[in-house]
């Protein structure tokens, strides 16, 4: 496999790093903003989000520098749990109400995008929890040599 195909690549995870502080921030600029969308109970939800977007950062910041193949599908696997509880609890809380101005149809379709991505992440864990043990069993494909071609 070469380098390019491989999925732990450090440029993704600098451009992750990047879009993770954006993110972080255009999240506490919300309540500022004061969208028509956002009820007052987000602020029951911004710990869950920062919890996600600030432990994503942190080890992608660690995997810009130390980018084993386990560790990157280790990261992967509490990548899906801190943001499957994050989904979870914006679930629970429901900090939105579309209907005002799009109807309770919005509301309903957030709902069942929410419902959708739980089961998507807990899916994605559980893949990336194998592919972790595969790379941990296998250990890392190393590059052929030219004289081994």
């Amino acid at each position: 496999m070469s380098k390019v195909n491989r999925p732990n690549n450090p440029g993704g995870y600098i451009a992750s790093v990047i879009i993770n502080g954006i993110l972080l921030w255009v999240m506490h600029q919300l309540p500022v903003w004061k969208p028509f969308f956002l009820l007052p109970s987000y602020d029951l939800v911004l710990w869950a989000i920062d919890m996600s977007l600030i432990v994503q950062i942190a080890l992608n910041v660690v995997l810009i520098f130390f980018h084993p193949l386990f560790f990157h599908y280790l990261t992967q696997v509490v990548f899906s749990l801190v943001g499957l509880v994050a989904v979870v609890v914006i679930l629970q809380v429901f900090p939105v109400d579309f209907s005002f101005r799009l109807g309770v149809w919005a509301n309903t379709l957030f709902r069942v995008v929410l419902i959708a991505a739980i089961v998507g992440t807990g899916i994605g864990a559980i893949v990336n929890f194998v592919h972790f043990l595969r790379s941990l069993f296998r250990g890392e494909p190393r590059e052929r040599s030219p004289e081994e071609e």
